[in-house]
This record gives structure tokens, C-alpha cells and sequence, in this order.
């Protein structure tokens, strides 16, 4: 693990995540199929839900999936300390601070971050959106900082 890939400084370029993409059609998929199971509920009622989960399914994606979103993070760049740079895909970035109660399990990492606006930003990281070296390149920067 001291190669010396693992020295140099973190730099993550994300891709959009089919795994996340895939879950959030599965589960609105899985809202609709329980809606048409249960019949007790008037017509009206049932449209006004089938077109809640739509709405739902629509923002869902847009926002986690990268789809049709104007200003998601497409670089995550380490600065020093607990400062990075997070450039977005409008060719604008901002420095943001990572927060100490980020989650880490073998399959996904959740980033937080405060912004320079006190904004708190959350990222979600899939291994299907980094290459398998920045995958463990960010997990092992990560335990350093604990």
C-alpha cells in the first residue's frame, strides 16, 4: 500500500452512477407495483399518488444521477487539512471543509461537506463513479484522517 500512487494528493473526477440510478427506478418501480395492489383507495387518489411518485422519481434522478442537473460535483480535490475543492459541472468551484461524520462501508461512501456559504453539501460515492484505484485511494485518505 505505500506505493507511490497513494502519495500523491487526492484528486476524485466523478462519473454519474448507473448502481444509484438503477436503485431509484427500483424503488419508485416498487411504489407503483404496491400502489396497484392495494385497490381501496378512489381513482382520484390513486392518480394524485402515481403522479406524486412521478414527481418524486423525476427529482430523484435529476438530483442524485446527474440528469439534466445544471451544477453537480464532478471533481472532488484535496487542499490541506480538512479543505478541498469541489469543481462543478458548470466549470465553477468552491472550497468546502469535510466534516468529521462522514460513512464508509465497502460499497459506498457519503461524503459531507460545509461550503464557504454554510451550506452543508452530501455526496454520495459509489464504486461504479471512481476507478478502482481512487476508490481505495479515497478510503485510505479518509481513515488517515480519523
Amino acid at each position: 500500500m505505500s506505493s507511490r500512487k497513494y502519495k500523491k494528493p487526492l484528486n476524485l473526477n466523478l462519473r454519474p452512477s448507473k448502481i444509484l440510478f438503477m436503485f431509484i427506478v427500483l424503488i419508485h418501480l416498487l411504489a407503483l407495483s404496491m400502489l396497484s395492489l392495494n385497490l381501496s383507495f378512489h381513482f382520484v387518489s390513486n392518480l394524485l399518488i402515481i403522479i406524486l411518485i412521478g414527481v418524486s422519481a423525476y427529482y430523484s434522478l435529476e438530483q442524485a444521477c446527474s440528469i439534466r442537473f445544471k451544477r453537480y460535483i464532478v471533481n472532488i480535490k484535496f487542499l490541506k487539512d480538512m479543505q478541498y475543492s469541489l469543481s462543478c459541472s458548470d466549470q465553477q468551484s468552491y472550497i468546502a471543509e469535510l466534516k468529521l461524520n462522514w460513512f464508509e462501508l465497502p460499497y459506498v461512501v457519503i461524503l459531507y461537506f460545509k461550503t464557504d456559504f454554510e451550506q452543508n453539501k452530501s455526496i454520495i460515492i459509489l464504486p461504479d463513479m471512481l476507478d478502482k484505484s481512487e476508490l481505495r485511494q479515497l478510503k485510505l485518505h479518509l481513515r488517515l484522517l480519523k
